[in-house]
């Protein structure tokens, strides 16, 4: 048989000879697999901080405001406020105050929030930034950044939103 030892051989004799647990030769395989082990495990840490610290800097992105979201002609202004506040309770936002034509809401969760206020008439919806606690929040020779999650939360609104307008049609 190919591949197989034959029990009684030399080579079989040979090959249990070596495998057999002495203590000198199971200890230096033990330091041996230590010291490589406690080797990788730094050169993995070596390897992984600096992705680990550009992943961290990759946080925060620009924020700007949205572009206004244009309400279709023959919107009524009642249609324009349930739309707005259509939107932003079914994407989690709590109103924090409403007024005719503007709406300042909240999106909290775990352990940060961000506020913004909805300002809208028959022509248009803005969506402005207020502000916000635990989102990298800062301002950069005159550039304002905020955590990578706040532009998709709000890409959804502006999508919600003008999904609710088409529907009016």
């Amino acid at each position: 048989m190919v591949g197989r030892a034959v029990y009684g051989s030399a080579a079989s004799n040979r090959q249990r000879h070596l495998s057999t647990d002495r203590p000198a030769a199971k200890l230096v395989r033990l330091r041996l697999a230590t010291y490589k082990g406690k080797n990788m495990k730094r050169i993995h840490l070596v390897l992984l901080l600096p992705l680990l610290l550009l992943t961290m800097a990759f946080r925060q992105v620009p924020l700007n405001d949205p572009p206004p979201i244009q309400v279709p002609a023959g919107v009524q202004f009642a249609q324009v406020q349930n739309a707005v506040m259509e939107a932003l309770t079914g994407r989690g936002w709590a109103i924090a105050r409403h007024m005719p034509g503007e709406i300042d809401a909240t999106y909290a969760r775990r352990d940060f929030s961000v506020t913004i206020a909805v300002h809208y008439d028959k022509h248009q919806v803005q969506i402005d930034y207020l502000n916000s606690t635990n989102l990298k929040y800062e301002v950069k020779d005159g550039q304002r950044y905020i955590h990578t999650n706040y532009p998709s939360w709000i890409q959804n609104l502006t999508t919600d939103i003008n999904n609710r307008f088409a529907m009016m049609h």
